[in-house]
């Protein structure tokens, strides 16, 4: 699944074949992050909330066990749980890290800051400062059963296999060169 600069949200099959649209997300942004397990899509959007929607497509609605008052930071970066009915959860602009529900309303604090946070191999993965750690995690009783350990200097962008493996991108990394492009779309030159 992702968003597309059609402002919908799309899938395709990992094997290929064709692009499907589900849901209208012209609010939606892939800033504010999304997770997919089973029959649910959740994903955030500028407007504040986390919004869900089937993977058989249809209209996307807001998920409503998040409570939300008008003018409070936007939820971001749902993450599912494997059970597929528990989601991690940050806000804008807070450290901390939240665990929610598809079933039931509010939200439960989790630590006092983390963020990006990926669940895999029985571990939560995130971000603190300029660090990723790995904590061991009952994600049962959704509680913390072991220490925290660093695993990578450079926070940033962090994605988990189901195994373990990490794949991250150090935040402030820029993997960019200014280029010059004429009118016809023709490469003229770069900066530096």
């Amino acid at each position: 699944g992702f968003f597309h600069q059609d402002r919908y949200l799309r899938q395709v099959r990992l094997t290929g074949g064709p692009v499907r649209r589900l849901a209208e997300a012209s609010w939606a942004s892939s800033d504010f992050g999304g997770t997919w397990r089973g029959g649910v899509i959740l994903f955030g959007a500028h407007k504040g909330r986390i919004y869900r929607v089937a993977p058989t497509a249809g209209t996307a609605s807001a998920l409503e066990t998040l409570p939300w008052t008008s003018g409070q930071k936007p939820f971001t970066s749902p993450r599912f749980l494997p059970d597929g009915r528990h989601f991690l959860v940050s806000v804008v602009d807070d450290p901390a890290l939240y665990v929610a529900s598809l079933d039931t309303p509010g939200t439960r604090k989790l630590m006092e800051e983390g963020s990006s946070a990926v669940y895999a191999a029985g571990h939560l993965f995130y971000s603190r400062g300029t660090r990723i750690f790995a904590r061991s995690f009952d994600a049962q009783r959704l509680d913390f059963s072991g220490a925290e350990v660093q695993v990578t200097e450079g926070s940033g962008d962090i994605s988990v296999s189901d195994d373990g493996t990490i794949v991250y991108r150090p935040a402030g990394l820029a993997m960019s060169r200014l280029t010059w492009f004429d009118r016809s779309g023709q490469r003229t030159g770069t900066v530096g």
